[in-house]
């Protein structure tokens, strides 16, 4: 009798341990894996506020280009 509960014991130890080992394990592979999510979407955030940077300073440009070319138009006109 002690033997069979010192086996269930022993049993039940290492199935708690199995089941806290995996938790760990879960957690440190949800954490990394939160982490990386986002880290991603931060880049793809960068990417975006540069690219949308690159667009408004295009169009200021492009709209800058076109007034010269309409005053000069104009000008020429007189």
């Amino acid at each position: 009798m002690l033997v069979r509960e010192f086996i269930f014991d022993l049993q039940f130890k290492n199935h708690v341990g199995l089941h806290i080992s995996f938790m760990m394990t879960f957690f440190i592979c949800a954490h990394s894996y939160m982490l990386l999510l986002l880290s991603y979407l931060l880049h793809i955030l960068c990417i975006n506020v540069l690219a949308f940077s690159f667009i408004i300073w295009l169009t200021e440009e492009t709209s800058k280009y076109l007034i010269q070319s309409l005053r000069f138009l104009s000008s020429n006109k007189n």
